[in-house]
């Protein structure tokens, strides 16, 4: 699926905005905005939802850490910490700031934001634990961390945080003056497992639910943007693909086979089906790999041919005038002889407003073909 035509998903979040979410109340739109302002300019297509999903929990988690950025002063204020934890707190706070700087609105340092947020959790976790010992908030954090580090990196990734963990939890037991209860290690251990599993089946589930729907998404798109006879991009899905290959200079192929209404009338629909099956298919194999082919209507293509000189469009169009109506293709009774009138129109400067212009000039350099006696290449 090319990925020009696709919108991002921040698009779609946009226009999802200014629909449904755009019409409910007024806390829904400012957590919405909210919510938009953390992610920041990044860009996703479609078939980078999981992408979008791994990095919406970096920018949750993230989010999470700087919303507590009060925390700590409050346990100031109200003496209920060491100071050292206190400092402990705050410097985590800074450098969660600087990566979220980093990676927001920069999904390429997804995976830096997610080894980063995995090293300081198990690091603030010894420190605290060394200052403060027996505190049973760390087991808390080493279960939010199982959970989000599953939700970044599968089954796998989770499973070796969850030895890390337990290997952490157990050398801490022993060099620590207040250690937890050898039942608390237990009961720790067997929750690490069963919240591993948990996740890693929601991380299953999502990862398949993703497939399915860009299964789906795909096989709509093909109709939406293909001619169901030929397999060639249909008019519209034609000039949009134009309208994102035609920045530089290009030229234009306007072709139409000739006495095709005679073809129908005498051989029936289903072999003019068929001629225009193996026009697609002569075309497609006499154009270049970067060049687009499509079926304007009836028995009219297109071909855009990006950074061509009028020379080479024409040497071009002269070899699909020739292959086509060397394509003879078989009809009941016989072969059936396929010729093309072929315009020709060159642009040497890009630009959306003048790609209609070159299309009425191919257009009318191909009625030229016409006038002219037919099978034959006319450049505008």
């Amino acid at each position: 699926m090319p990925n020009e035509l696709l919108p991002t998903v921040s698009e779609l979040e946009r226009k999802l905005e200014q629909t449904s979410v755009g019409q409910g109340s007024l806390v829904r739109r400012l957590l919405w905005r909210l919510w938009a302002f953390f992610c920041g300019p990044a860009q996703f297509t479609e078939d980078q939802l999981y992408s979008k999903f791994r990095y919406q929990v970096v920018i949750l988690i993230y989010a999470f850490a700087l919303s507590m950025s009060f925390f700590p002063e409050v346990m100031r204020l109200a003496n209920v910490a060491d100071i050292r934890i206190i400092n402990v707190l705050r410097t985590f706070v800074v450098l969660y700031l600087i990566v979220y700087l980093i990676v927001r609105g920069r999904p390429q340092y997804t995976n830096f934001a997610a080894y980063f947020h995995i090293v300081m959790s198990i690091l603030r976790i010894v420190i605290i634990t060394l200052i403060a010992p027996g505190t049973s908030i760390n087991l808390i954090q080493y279960s939010s961390l199982l959970a989000t580090t599953t939700l970044l990196f599968g089954g796998l990734g989770g499973a070796l945080v969850m030895g890390l963990s337990i290997v952490v939890a157990l050398m801490l037991h022993l060099l620590v003056n207040v250690p937890n209860s050898v039942h608390g290690l237990v009961t720790f251990s067997f929750a690490q497992f069963m919240i591993l599993m948990a996740v890693t089946l929601f991380s299953r589930l999502v990862e398949h639910y993703q497939a399915q729907i860009l299964a789906v998404n795909r096989t709509l798109y093909h109709l939406a943007t293909r001619d169901p006879l030929t397999g060639l991009l249909n008019a519209r899905a034609f000039y949009d693909q134009c309208g994102a290959k035609s920045r530089s200079f290009y030229a234009l192929l306007f072709v139409d086979l000739d006495h095709f209404k005679s073809v129908n009338d005498r051989f029936g629909h289903d072999v003019g089906d068929l001629v225009l099956q193996k026009a697609a298919q002569t075309m497609t194999g006499a154009v270049r790999p970067g060049d687009l082919v499509g079926r304007i209507g009836g028995e009219e293509f297109c071909v855009l041919l990006p950074e061509t000189d009028a020379v080479s469009a024409a040497a071009i169009a002269e070899t699909i005038r020739q292959s086509l109506e060397q394509s003879r293709p078989e009809a009941g009774c016989g072969s059936v002889t396929v010729t093309a009138s072929i315009g020709v129109a060159v642009c040497q400067g890009g630009g959306a407003e003048t790609l209609q212009a070159v299309l009425r000039s191919a257009d009318e350099a191909m009625y030229r073909a016409k006038a002219a006696g037919r099978n034959r290449v006319v450049l505008f």
